[in-house]
């Protein structure tokens, strides 16, 4: 016989299901996660490269996967607008650990949408027009002029160092939420964590007069059916 799991104050942990996202949400947040590597990827491993077609062919990919994180913007943005808001289960974050959370999501969205922008700006200042995917070309936002593509690229720069931080910060807290706090933050955006998970809240059992024996099921099927009608 296996009783609940109970603590020394008579209660006991249960397992709730994992409140996730929606799809989309959660479709949006990877791909713009996998579109952000690729990005980073081939502007740094472009340093180490000596030939100028695959590094041509490299800031290209650069570009349009900045330009596919722009495009992903504004579906996040609608779906956190228009889609059912879902808050993780489990514990519940303080006030100050909220308004934390708040301000760095605002913060990384309007980095999220400056920096493509930015990079729009640079390929016009440089007398280039900006094509999206080889299917359509984007407005010319500034004619060619060296001063505003130095002043942009500058801003580009320290842009995408702020956002590594932010990233790093992003992942470091998902972790802090998952390992440290033990909630259902992480597990509401990686649908590969089990469908359930601890719910950290303990619910009371009843008195010991009311109490209610939790059996296995094993046992369950061994007991005699005659028992059923003496309760």
């Amino acid at each position: 016989m296996n009783h609940a799991n109970t603590n020394s104050a008579g209660t006991s942990k249960a397992t709730d299901p994992v409140q996730r996202y929606s799809r989309l949400t959660i479709a949006t947040h990877w791909m713009s996660a996998l579109a952000m590597a690729i990005l980073f990827g081939c502007i740094w491993s472009r340093e180490y490269i000596e030939e100028y077609a695959l590094r041509v062919n490299l800031f290209e990919m650069h570009r349009q996967m900045g330009l596919a994180i722009f495009v992903l913007f504004f579906v996040r943005v609608a779906a956190k607008k228009f889609l059912p808001k879902k808050k993780p289960s489990g514990p519940q974050m303080g006030k100050l650990e909220h308004l934390a959370a708040t301000c760095s999501h605002i913060a990384l969205y309007i980095v999220l949408f400056v920096m493509p922008v930015v990079g729009w700006l640079i390929t016009n200042a440089q007398g280039h027009a900006v094509h999206f995917m080889g299917s359509f070309t984007l407005p010319q936002l500034v004619g060619k002029d060296e001063d505003i593509e130095d002043v942009l690229l500058m801003v580009h720069e320290y842009g995408a160092d702020l956002l590594v931080g932010m990233i790093g910060l992003h992942f470091a807290a998902a972790l802090f939420h998952h390992f440290v706090k033990k909630d259902h933050v992480l597990a509401s955006m990686v649908p590969l964590i089990g469908e359930t998970a601890v719910n950290e809240h303990p619910t009371e059992t009843p008195a010991l007069g009311h109490n209610v024996t939790v059996l296995d099921a094993s046992f369950m099927e061994t007991m005699p059916s005659g028992l059923d009608d003496v309760r």
